[in-house]
């Protein structure tokens, strides 16, 4: 390998490489340590600073050479170079969307009976079961768990899981109660209910989140790769005036 190429190899890799070993040692010191999550993560950290660092490299050298701020740098770059920088979006939803797999292995379940009162541990999370709640509905009859979540004891919201009981339907309809965050989303189920109190299932899912991120810019990058250009377009143009001078 000659000097030039050795030189190129760090300049991309070695950002991306530090990032990766950061991220791994905090993984680990966050209590990661399944193997296979583990490394996948640090390979996800790996690629995704790369692919930012092509992002930032090609930015900075538009606004050199250019003298254009920040923002419309890196839209310039990005829209005159769309198969490439598109693509990179592309790959970028798609390791989101991976990361939100690899925190599936992380996913917590718990089912118990609460009565008025109780409580629950799940994950981080304190689950509080207050009451039963009566929603009017116009369309249907709405029993609803009022439950109390929270963290450390900072409150953190209440979710209404509920049955909805719609006129000529012999089963009610289940409405799941959702906390969303960037780190991990919590689900709360009403499966049954008594006078005495409320059958719940949770679930804690890690990192859920970023597979709608994921997805949204999978979707982004597609419409900028599929994007015709100016001169693609001016093409088709020719093409179709010339069929019909012809026909």
């Amino acid at each position: 390998m000659g000097r030039a190429s050795w030189k190129n190899l760090q300049r991309n890799f070695v950002l991306p490489a530090a990032a990766g070993l950061a991220g791994g040692a905090a993984l680990f010191l966050g209590g990661i340590r399944d193997p296979v999550a583990w490394l996948t993560l640090v390979l996800l950290i790996f690629v995704t600073a790369t692919i930012l660092v092509e992002f930032a490299r090609g930015t900075r050298a538009r606004r050199l050479m250019t003298g254009e701020g920040l923002l419309r740098a890196f839209f310039t770059l990005t829209w005159r170079n769309k198969r490439r920088y598109g693509g990179y979006v592309i790959h970028l939803g798609a390791l989101f969307m991976i990361l939100a797999m690899v925190g599936g292995i992380f996913k917590e379940e718990k089912e118990v009976f609460l009565k008025r009162g109780d409580s629950m541990a799940i994950g981080r999370y304190q689950v509080h079961f207050e009451d039963f709640r009566e929603i009017p509905r116009r369309d249907s009859a709405v029993l609803a768990a009022e439950i109390h979540v929270s963290n450390a004891g900072k409150p953190l919201g209440t979710l209404l899981p509920q049955k909805r009981f719609h006129p000529g339907s012999e089963q009610p309809h289940t409405m799941v109660g959702v906390l969303s965050s960037l780190r991990e989303d919590l689900y709360l189920i009403l499966v049954n209910y008594t006078k005495e109190g409320a059958a719940l299932k949770a679930l804690v899912n890690p990192l859920m989140m970023w597979m709608w991120i994921g997805s949204y810019l999978m979707a982004v990058g597609v419409v900028v790769v599929m994007w015709p250009d100016k001169r693609e377009r001016a093409v088709a143009q020719y093409a179709v005036e010339g069929r019909h001078a012809l026909a």
